[in-house]
């Protein structure tokens, strides 16, 4: 997959799923967008306790009929589409979450100074394991 950020305007009922992911997950927020357009699939990426991240994808032909299909008392079928995205956004965040990354600089925010220059070495060693500095090719 190959996403692409992209403008929250851009997005077709951006409100729409803004508004329910709200509803449903109150300390949860969209961090950012994205879009692939081979699939036609949106990304929000959205971002909850502890800076914990969830990916929810979902169909733009999802999103249009949202757009174009507004709420209605006397119709079933913006209710369904409701409900769908509804069940979307509940299984995003019913998935385990992804950490954010972190660099090797963050990580070692704080450091500075408690290591002996031996413990230092001794990690350097143990943080590269079994990698070393080469770059593997994969077809062989």
């Amino acid at each position: 997959m190959n996403f692409k950020e992209i403008a929250t305007s851009k997005i077709p009922a951006y409100g729409i799923v803004e508004a329910q992911i709200h509803a449903l997950a109150p300390d949860m927020l969209i961090d950012r967008t994205a879009y692939e357009f081979d699939r036609e699939i949106y990304r929000f990426v959205l971002v909850y306790r502890q800076n914990k991240i969830k990916n929810l994808d979902l169909a733009q032909n999802l999103l249009e009929d949202l757009r174009d299909n507004p709420k209605s008392q006397n119709s079933v079928y913006p209710r369904e589409l409701i409900a769908n995205l509804n069940r979307k956004i509940v299984e995003a965040v019913n998935t385990v979450p992804l950490s954010r990354t972190m660099t090797a600089e963050q990580a070692m925010i704080g450091l500075e100074g408690k290591l002996s220059p031996a413990q230092g070495d001794a990690w350097l060693k143990d943080s590269r394991g079994e990698f070393d500095e080469e770059v593997k090719n994969l077809w062989e």
